[in-house]
């Protein structure tokens, strides 16, 4: 059965802990270095699979206008709560966004695709593909089943229960089927957060494949 976060929406923050919050810091601020380092400065921003709102907590004073879209009524309603400025939320599934084409300056998700069935994925690419501006970026940030300790988590935890994690190369081989360049892809979260004082060492170490999640970089063209 799969997890019903509608149902347990109100209590996601707490269930999922302070290990996870890190984890979404860290996120936020590897997309950020990856913007400076493209000269990026994106007005328009797309989060696919949004849930509570807790990156836009962080990145809502770095852009003009955030919206996340998630499928879960009841993540939707927390994020709202937040009263964040700036910030969006709309529920959508993210096979089909209710966009127009061409709309965004910057589309990321964090740890949404191995949520999606696997027959669905292309069509979710596709989609943010169309609705991202020509020459924009496309970051797709996932756990890397290549770490042992990622993926013994995501078999603990009740959020992943019956998932099957994707690899990078799967989410390159999305890209290229949607005619999207890649960019880059990093590696990351190679420290615990309790070791987190040591985390400027981690840039390093992007290129070995055994970070607790990756990012695949991608220009839509």
């Amino acid at each position: 059965m799969t997890y019903d976060f509608s149902a347990h929406s109100k209590e996601y923050e707490r269930t999922i802990g302070k290990s996870h919050k890190y984890f979404i810091q860290v996120k936020c601020s590897e997309l950020l270095k990856m913007l400076a380092r493209y000269g990026l400065t994106p007005e328009r921003v797309l989060d696919l699979g949004c849930g509570t709102g807790e990156a836009e907590q962080i990145l809502c004073k770095y852009f003009g206008n955030i919206t996340g879209i998630d499928l879960s009524e009841g993540m939707i309603s927390e994020a709202k709560k937040k009263g964040l400025v700036n910030c969006e939320f709309r529920q959508a599934n993210a096979t089909k966004l209710p966009f127009t084409g061409e709309h965004f300056d910057l589309v990321f998700s964090f740890s949404l695709f191995h949520h999606i069935a696997k027959n669905q994925l292309e069509q979710s690419i596709n989609e943010a593909v169309r609705v991202t501006r020509k020459s924009a970026i496309i970051l797709v940030f996932e756990h890397n089943p290549r770490n042992p300790i990622t993926k013994l988590v995501v078999e603990r935890s009740p959020i992943d229960k019956g998932i099957i994690l994707l690899n990078a190369s799967s989410i390159e081989e999305l890209y290229r089927k949607s005619n999207v360049e890649i960019l880059e892809k990093r590696y990351i979260v190679f420290l615990p957060r309790l070791m987190s004082f040591l985390r400027p060492l981690e840039g390093l170490l992007h290129k070995v494949p055994y970070g607790g999640q990756y990012c695949v970089a991608g220009r839509v063209t």
